[in-house]
């Protein structure tokens, strides 16, 4: 488990899991097999494993603590739930909640849980399975009616080419404000040989963040009859029907309502 601080929350990683899911090519299905081979060196074995081709994945929570309240973002997969069509997922048996207790957060201490989507990877661990029923996992964790926002982050990265352009996780440095890492630029790096316009980590790290102080990121919410999403690249914008842009539409993790 690794922290790191986002303003004045705390944040603290919890592995549920990790592994090989998918051949590179479903993912990236640009960037051919010599580039993955050129880049081995900071691909394997963390992100990628090469003898048996195919992508590392990890399941895991995020834990967040500010001002007194715990907040878990996503619960992984969760124990014994049927899932026959993955068998990665399918009727799990883990000591996975000794993993946030072990950082001082037991299931009855969460204040919050915030589900980014709705996957079984992300929501599994809401229920648990006791004395043969489905109970919550943290029973006094807020349920409310929740607001929604979307966004895309269009950016494109010149990383390959152009091949990598606005792929999925690109806006992570951004979110996070480590645009600063040598290790992020190259032309086989995530964000490729330039650097990105001035002030898009500033903005975009100040609407993340008081998203997890506010609730608020500074833009529309969403809902099902506007659509409202933000356009996220050197020019922000603000678009309706957010749902018909394709699949760099992202929602931002719900936020309880007042």
């Amino acid at each position: 488990m690794d922290s790191f601080s986002l303003g004045d929350v705390e944040v603290t990683r919890v592995v549920e899991f990790e592994t090989a899911t998918r051949p590179p090519a479903v993912m990236f299905p640009d960037i051919g097999p010599r580039v993955w081979d050129d880049n081995r060196s900071w691909l394997a074995p963390d992100h990628w494993d090469p003898d048996a081709g195919l992508l590392m994945t990890r399941m895991q929570t995020f834990v967040l603590r500010s001002g007194g309240a715990t907040i878990l973002v996503d619960t992984g997969v969760g124990n014994d739930k049927s899932r026959p069509a993955t068998p990665a997922f399918d009727h799990r048996d883990t000591d996975f909640l000794a993993r946030p207790a072990a950082v001082g957060v037991r299931p009855e201490d969460v204040d919050v849980v915030v589900n980014t989507h709705l996957p079984a990877d992300h929501v599994g661990w809401n229920t648990r399975l006791v004395a043969g029923s489905w109970a919550p996992t943290f029973p006094n964790a807020r349920h409310r009616r929740a607001r929604t926002y979307a966004y895309e982050f269009a950016w494109r990265s010149p990383a390959f080419g152009g091949a990598l352009g606005a792929c999925h996780c690109v806006e992570l440095p951004f979110v996070f404000h480590r645009t600063d890492l040598p290790a992020l630029y190259g032309d086989t790096a995530l964000l490729g040989p330039r650097r990105p316009p001035p002030g898009l980590a500033d903005r975009t790290h100040a609407a993340w963040t008081a998203f997890i102080r506010d609730g608020d990121p500074a833009w529309t919410p969403y809902d099902l009859a506007a659509r409202a999403t933000v356009v996220i690249d050197e020019r922000w914008s603000m678009i309706s029907g957010g749902g018909d842009q394709g699949a760099g539409s992202r929602a931002v993790p719900s936020t309880p309502g007042p």
